[in-house]
């Protein structure tokens, strides 16, 4: 059961970088950075991982936002 969970779980990942081939850069720093990741300790790597590249998409909307005003 939870092999074929794991299975369907990597081919929707496959599927998904097959389509959106911009992120396999990102993709393989996550696998390096896990490789290295003691198993109790992944999800909380992910987590910052994932923070870490939201506070970066929100520095760039907020510049955006500056550059809309600046310029409205």
């Amino acid at each position: 059961m939870e092999n074929d969970i794991l299975e369907k779980a990597i081919k929707a990942r496959e599927e998904y970088l097959k389509n959106n081939p911009h992120l396999n850069d990102y993709q393989k720093e996550i696998d390096d950075i896990l490789d290295k990741t003691r198993t109790e300790d992944r999800m909380s790597v992910i987590s910052l991982m994932t923070t870490g590249k939201l506070l970066e998409l929100q520095k760039k909307l907020m510049e955006l936002n500056g550059m809309l005003v600046k310029n409205g």
